[in-house]
């Protein structure tokens, strides 16, 4: 037992998200772990017009894996992910098709070339799935795992941008709760 004054140890569950502190018996006094608690605050976005090698850039330099697209009130319009970028100049069934000698990178470089002058308005997906500040750590987690993504913008009631959560941060912060570091 923690001396009074002295360090308290959190334990946390990692089904509920619900963390408790060395002495605490009343389920009341368990607090639920939610996106805001988990998400990075400092967000790195990007508006329409910005051109797909700046969006490139920004996800290769950054080592982040999708773009919040924003209007000048930060509000959500749109996002841009390293696989919705892969996709794009992936060859189409019908490309595919029409020549099944695709064999070198030829049609990917001339595909990457066909997008040099397009901007952000030109590929971002408009469906965004997001989470709420509020949402608790298993509804988050469950949001990314049943729609195979791997970050999730946090956006408030007047969808304005306010974070990004994703598996990597779930993911230490289930690390540190059961290693304990």
């Amino acid at each position: 037992k923690a001396a009074k004054g002295g360090p308290r140890k959190s334990f946390c569950d990692a089904t509920t998200g619900k963390c408790r502190t060395e002495g605490s018996r009343k389920n009341a006094q368990k607090k639920m772990i939610t996106a805001s608690s988990l998400m990075k605050k400092k967000v790195v976005h990007i508006h329409l017009n910005t051109d797909l090698r700046q969006v490139w850039s920004y996800l290769f330099k950054k080592n982040i894996h999708a773009l919040p697209v924003v209007d000048s009130q930060n509000k959500l319009l749109g996002i841009i992910s390293e696989e919705a970028l892969l996709e794009k100049i992936y060859p189409s069934y019908k490309d595919f098709f029409e020549d099944l000698e695709l064999k070198d990178n030829a049609f990917l470089e001339e595909r990457l070339k066909g997008m040099k002058f397009k901007r952000a308005r030109d590929v971002m997906s408009k469906l965004v799935f997001t989470t709420s500040p509020e949402d608790s750590l298993f509804k988050t987690l469950s949001r990314m795992v049943m729609l195979h993504i791997r970050q999730l913008p946090v956006v408030d009631k007047k969808r304005r941008v306010i974070g990004m959560i994703s598996k990597g941060d779930i993911f230490s912060y289930f690390y540190s709760s059961f290693v304990g570091t």
